[in-house]
């Protein structure tokens, strides 16, 4: 939650002076704050979960079409445990930790206020592990964490009211090292300066 409250106060800081635009206009600084479901597929069994973040970014209107960079930052609670991995009565749990993303998107407008859109970019996904070794080995319990390096593509729908909050849906995937690779959808809403 740190890193989603310190994305958003920096991005509505950095956006304030630009409240004049025009309503269709999609040209300026944006945030918008998105939930939804994800899938994650790995080598053992695929689990689900829930994903929560916080998306910044900046758009310049072309007139039919727009293009932007993003930045984001976003939890999960997908997580999965295993139990006698080694011995009896041990365990290890693995969860989906913070993801990080950088990109770009283009769109084209549909009917001046919406806004269809494809996106790409960079992605870096962190692991965590906790394995506690039980009744047979009390002693033996560490956690680990791995970032994992990947790409991101996806595609979505705004829609921006008349009073700059704007409303999206999107679907995405990303694939990372070490055949792990998510399937996400989400909502979301922000707001257009």
């Amino acid at each position: 939650m740190r890193i989603l409250s310190i994305a958003a106060l920096a991005a509505a800081t950095c956006a304030t002076p630009a409240f004049a635009q025009d309503a269709d206009s999609f040209t300026g600084p944006s945030i918008s704050v998105f939930s939804g479901m994800e899938q994650i597929n790995t080598d053992g069994p695929d689990e689900s979960g829930i994903i929560y973040g916080v998306t910044a970014g900046y758009d310049i209107d072309l007139g039919k079409g727009v293009v932007g960079i993003e930045l984001e930052a976003s939890e999960s609670n997908t997580d999965y445990c295993e139990s006698a991995v080694v011995v009896a009565s041990d365990s290890l749990c693995t969860s989906a930790g913070r993801d990080l993303y950088a990109g770009a998107r283009a769109g084209i407008k549909i009917g001046g206020s919406s806004l269809a859109y494809v996106k790409g970019g960079y992605t870096n996904a962190r692991v965590d592990a906790d394995y506690v070794g039980g009744a047979a080995a009390p002693t033996v319990n560490f956690s680990e964490n791995e970032d994992l390096d990947g790409f991101r593509v996806g595609a979505g729908a705004e829609h921006r009211l008349a009073s700059g909050v704007t409303v999206k849906v999107e679907y995405r995937y990303s694939n990372y090292e070490q055949d792990v690779s998510r399937h996400q959808g989400l909502i979301g809403v922000g707001f257009r300066f």
